[in-house]
């Protein structure tokens, strides 16, 4: 009936699975080859493409390895962190390169970049160019005005290819002294102490920006110095263009 037939299935499966444990250690397992460009195998190297040989900025990785792969974009960061590396130099010898390479990458990767080198002094109009194919196809441009500077820029993407956003995020205070903290440290050379001074002093934010010089150099910390860029922050306006 069924059920015998079903359990004799489960008994040559397992029989099957003991003599593949068996033979398993006296055989080399055959390494399969997956010719998916779009997902490389995992290494804790920078996986570079090898049209990328010729490339002078990784003269100047010197803290990752390069592992040359069969890939569709130029340099992989992590497994699905893709970047496009082109000078301004070869963008105005090949103005659609950039473009074609961008349409092949698809949608195949969470981060996709173009790691731009500035080798030319008249960059304006090629960089606009740029701009525009990364804005209109929803990728990153990152500008490097070196060699060494770019191969920086790709060290530290490879570097923090596991990181979350929380790492360049600042602490968000829930508290009103905390959050009234933050926006007076943000004017320069103003401390937390002299914010929680301020604070005791005038008791809100709108208080200190209406104090006058001589009421804000009276709070102890406050010099001249502190006074005038605190006066500068609060009352010059926010727009100073005059057209």
């Amino acid at each position: 009936n069924s059920f015998v037939a079903e359990d004799l299935s489960i008994a040559v499966f397992i029989l099957c699975i003991r003599k593949h444990r068996k033979t398993a250690g006296r055989m080399e397992r055959p390494r399969l080859i997956t010719p998916d460009v779009t997902a490389p195998a995992i290494t804790s190297a920078i996986v570079a493409s090898p049209r990328q040989k010729g490339n002078p900025m990784l003269k100047f990785v010197r803290n990752a390895q390069i592992d040359y792969q069969e890939i569709i974009c130029d340099y992989l960061v992590g497994k699905r962190n893709a970047v496009l590396y082109i000078s301004i130099r070869y963008h105005r010898l090949y103005p659609q390169y950039l473009k074609q390479r961008v349409d092949a990458l698809q949608r195949h990767f969470r981060s996709r970049i173009v790691l731009c080198q500035i080798d030319t002094d008249d960059c304006e109009k090629p960089l606009e160019e740029i701009t525009r194919t990364c804005f209109s196809s929803n990728m990153t441009l990152l500008v490097a005005w070196s060699l060494e500077e770019a191969a920086r820029i790709l060290e530290t993407l490879k570097a923090f290819e596991n990181k979350g956003p929380d790492i360049i995020k600042g602490e968000l205070h829930n508290d009103h002294a905390g959050r009234m903290a933050d926006i007076i440290t943000t004017v320069p050379s103003a401390t937390k102490t002299d914010a929680h001074t301020l604070m005791a002093q005038f008791g809100s934010l709108k208080a200190i920006a209406n104090a006058s010089k001589e009421a804000l150099t009276k709070c102890s910390g406050i010099g001249d110095k502190k006074c005038k860029q605190l006066l500068k922050a609060f009352q010059e306006p926010f727009n100073t263009d005059t057209h």
